[in-house]
């Protein structure tokens, strides 16, 4: 009997064994990990992991690439960015930086393609080397070495270029067609600011689009008033080669704001061109 017991004890230890190993390589939830770290408020309990905020690229900005910009995070040791030709296919480790700005500039080792949009995201690694925000939304960049547009980033509601009366502005737009086959537009956005909001006023926007422009007919303008919301107005088809639009200010708006994108695409796709004045008169 004494001998059976010899053998049975060590088979009992190698079967704990095999459990406890199978059970550490199988999946678990772990509340403290990069991807699920724990609520402050409530440790025991996985919370949404905090993303860059404020992410843009710069869409036809630069002749030699592309420059990315976001708003710093406190919790940040550094900066990973990642890029793709599409907007769901793998995405690629290009760099990491310790700034709140990384450049994508086109080189013999990088190759970029020019009227390309190329789609970005960043994330951020902690001094424990634990990355967050994967799931971020990409942003969209484009550059040309033949165009540099100076109104830009005026591509959001957020970013407007201001306009003055009298005082005509060179700009340009483009639309593409991404891996997936999607379209990816550029659109601009300009604000107007009036001194005397008391009465009703109409003012005229006057848009020429050029000889060489892609878009011909395939260009819209949307007005919009900014006072505590934002109200969308129909939008006009610009035509070749050139419109006068009017926006009507209501007697208690001080802002207009208004947007300008290629519409109805479908093969005009490329860069073109455009100016836009408000007049004085």
């Amino acid at each position: 009997m004494d001998r059976k017991k010899c053998h049975i004890v060590p088979i009992a230890i190698c079967l704990l064994c095999v459990v406890i190993l199978f059970s550490s390589c199988g999946l678990k939830q772990v509340p403290d990990s990069p991807l699920n770290p724990p609520d402050p408020h409530n440790p025991t309990e996985p919370h949404e992991p905090t993303k860059i905020q404020g992410l843009e690229a710069s869409i036809l900005e630069r002749k030699d690439g592309i420059e990315l910009r976001w708003t710093s995070h406190a919790e940040a040791d550094r900066y990973r960015i990642y890029r793709s030709t599409s907007r769901i296919e793998t995405w690629e480790g290009i760099g990491e930086t310790k700034d709140i700005q990384f450049y994508d500039i086109k080189s013999e080792e990088n190759q970029l393609k020019e009227e390309t949009p190329y789609y970005y995201w960043v994330t951020w690694v902690n001094a424990d080397e634990a990355e967050f925000g994967q799931d971020i939304i990409p942003v969209m960049g484009v550059f040309s070495s033949q165009v540099e547009d100076e109104l830009e980033p005026n591509n959001r509601l957020e970013n407007p270029t201001k306009l003055v009366k009298g005082k005509e502005y060179d700009a340009f737009i483009c639309a593409f067609t991404d891996a997936e086959g999607e379209i990816a537009i550029d659109e601009d956005w300009y604000v107007f600011e009036r001194t005397d909001c008391t009465v009703e006023e109409t003012l005229k926007v006057d848009i020429s689009i050029l000889d060489n422009f892609s878009f011909i007919n395939h260009l819209k303008l949307w007005f919009y008033h900014k006072d505590g919301t934002i109200d969308g107005e129909e939008g006009n088809i610009i035509r070749f080669p050139s419109s006068r639009c009017l926006y009507s200010f209501p007697s208690d708006v001080s802002k207009v704001y208004f947007r300008i994108a290629p519409f109805g695409i479908s093969e005009n796709i490329g860069i073109g061109s455009y100016k836009i004045q408000l007049p004085s008169e």
